[in-house]
């Protein structure tokens, strides 16, 4: 029988004067920021509470508003137009987690909270310690090279290291492009049932990639593979579902799309040119996103077939 730990079930209870039950009241998280690169934008998402225990109230100031200052060890999450907050003393961290220069967030929402430079702590006006907070903002076509970033985790505290008496910003390290050598088999019909595979480009930067549809190989040995698609078409279309390039028979290009130029001497040169003048085969520089490569037989013909996608970089 499953045993619950106490410090699975520890929480306060509290008594609701409405309902005259017991209800369970887990304690919020502490205020953590996480800074991150989303596709061409930088995005920071904060959430959690605060312990005011332990600080020194410094005053109300009406001109807050989201921006980021690494040099200065600055960061406030939250709407872009001017907002009142509450300034706090006595707290102690990192004196800067990069190089960069005042930025002011294109878009923002939620509670303005965050640190100052020379160790400062902004809440919303009025704030009452412990009671959650969120927000969010986002710089518009940045990297954090443009913002002047460090990736790393950087962390504030105060009073007596009470659960909440902190301030923690994580900014993750940007995830270069990634892309496997992935491969799927299948029986090509037609309309609906021909041949679909997705694959998704992650990262920051744009992926080079082969994309190939292999048919008469697979007949021949060692694979000896029977009803193998003689002549497959191939089709790469985006996450909207547009067709962004097509090829049939791969020592010829079709030009459209992404495609703007000869690329049999790039297969060639690929280490990945099929085996069989039939098959078929694009080079695609991609950005990060959703991609489906479509494989189907010249005049609806029907057979086993592979398609494949290999990383070129």
């Amino acid at each position: 029988m499953k045993t619950l730990t106490l410090a699975a079930i520890r929480c306060s209870l509290m008594f609701t004067a409405v309902t005259g039950s017991l209800v369970c009241v887990q304690p919020a998280q502490a205020y953590t920021v996480t800074l991150q690169q989303v596709g061409a934008n930088v995005v920071a998402t904060g959430s959690g509470a605060i312990d005011l225990t332990g600080l020194n109230f410094g005053g109300t100031l009406t001109n807050g508003q989201a921006l980021i200052a690494a040099s200065e060890a600055q960061i406030f999450t939250g709407p872009t137009s001017l907002t009142s907050f509450d300034l706090y003393t006595g707290l102690s961290g990192p004196r800067a987690f990069g190089i960069g220069f005042s930025k002011f967030a294109n878009s923002g929402s939620g509670d303005l909270v965050g640190i100052g430079a020379f160790e400062l702590l902004i809440v919303p006006h009025g704030y009452i310690s412990g009671n959650p907070l969120s927000d969010s903002m986002t710089f518009n076509n940045a990297t954090f090279s443009s913002l002047g970033v460090t990736p790393g985790t950087y962390v504030w505290t105060w009073g007596t290291g009470l659960p909440n008496q902190n301030f923690t910003l994580i900014i993750r390290r940007a995830v270069t492009s990634s892309l496997g050598n992935i491969s799927a088999r299948g029986f090509v019909q037609t309309g609906d049932n021909v041949m679909i595979g997705g694959f998704i480009v992650q990262g920051t930067g744009s992926k080079s990639v082969i994309i190939r549809a292999i048919g008469p190989e697979l007949g021949l040995p060692p694979y000896n593979i029977a009803n193998a698609l003689a002549n497959p078409t191939l089709e790469l279309h985006d996450a909207a579902g547009t067709l962004i390039g097509s090829n049939d028979n791969w020592q010829t290009t079709i030009i459209g799309g992404i495609i703007t130029s000869s690329q049999v001497s790039d297969i060639q040169n690929s280490g990945h040119a099929p085996t069989e003048a039939n098959e078929s085969a694009i080079i695609a520089n991609l950005a990060p996103g959703n991609y489906t490569a479509i494989v189907s037989g010249v005049s609806n013909t029907t057979g086993v077939a592979l398609v494949e996608v290999y990383d070129l970089q």
